[in-house]
C-alpha cells in the first residue's frame, strides 16, 4: 500500500491474519457461523495428518468456514486501508522514522510531529 506495488512483503501477515481469522471462525464461534465450535487438529507436523483423519463436518460446512474467513480478512482489510489512506501524512511519518530509527516511540512520535499513536494513548 506504502510504495503503490503488490509486493511478497505480506507473506507471512498473510498466513497469520488467515489463520487467526480460521481459529475465530472455527473455533471461537466468532464469525456469523454462530457460537460453535469445529474440531481442529491444525498443530499436527505430520505431512498428511489431516487426510488421514478427516473432518468433523460436512464439505458444506467447511466451504461456509471458508467464506467466512474471506469476509473477516476482507472487511478488515477495507478497514485498515480506509484508516491508513485517511492518515497518509502520519503513515508516511512513521515509515520514515522508522526507516531512520528502526523503532517508534511515543516520545519519539511526540518529538517529531506531536502526534501520539491512539493504542498508546489509552
Amino acid at each position: 500500500m506504502a510504495i503503490g506495488d503488490v509486493t511478497t512483503g505480506a507473506e507471512n501477515d498473510l498466513v497469520e491474519a488467515t489463520g487467526l481469522a480460521r481459529r475465530m471462525v472455527a473455533r471461537w464461534g466468532m464469525g456469523n457461523l454462530g457460537l460453535v465450535a469445529f474440531k481442529s487438529d491444525d498443530h499436527q507436523p505430520f505431512l498428511g495428518y489431516d487426510l488421514s483423519q478427516g473432518r468433523e463436518y460436512s464439505e458444506a460446512t467447511a466451504a461456509k468456514i471458508d467464506q467466512e474467513v474471506q469476509r473477516l480478512l476482507e472487511e478488515r482489510h477495507k478497514a485498515v486501508y480506509e484508516l491508513l489512506t485517511g492518515a497518509r501524512e502520519k503513515l508516511d511519518l512513521l515509515v520514515d522514522t522508522l526507516l531512520k530509527e528502526e523503532t517508534s516511540t511515543r516520545l519519539c512520535w511526540q518529538k517529531s510531529s506531536k502526534l501520539v499513536p491512539r493504542m498508546l494513548t489509552e
